[in-house]
């Protein structure tokens, strides 16, 4: 799959597992943004839903397949990449 920035950006947020209210806080996108890539990236197999039984509340984390996405992303638009902590 080739990676919008905003795909991007959602799948950088995503380490661990986020909420839609954090992903919005994180990306600065709104809440109708972040459902639409929540949507897209979930379809694609590059993160999975799980609920967080602590914050009673559905999370999403990446798959390998959205790790994977985010290095060849990173690798292929190096002046894009979002400064981050090793995986």
């Amino acid at each position: 799959m080739v990676l919008t920035f905003g795909q991007y950006s959602t799948l950088a947020a995503m380490r661990r597992c986020v909420t839609r209210e954090q992903l919005a806080a994180q990306t600065s996108f709104d809440q109708l943004m972040v459902k639409y890539y929540i949507m897209v990236l979930l379809s694609n197999g590059l993160v999975a839903a799980s609920y967080d039984e602590e914050d009673n509340d559905l999370c999403y984390k990446l798959t390998d397949a959205g790790v994977d996405c985010i290095q060849d992303y990173e690798r292929s638009n190096p002046e894009l990449t979002i400064r981050r902590m090793v995986y």
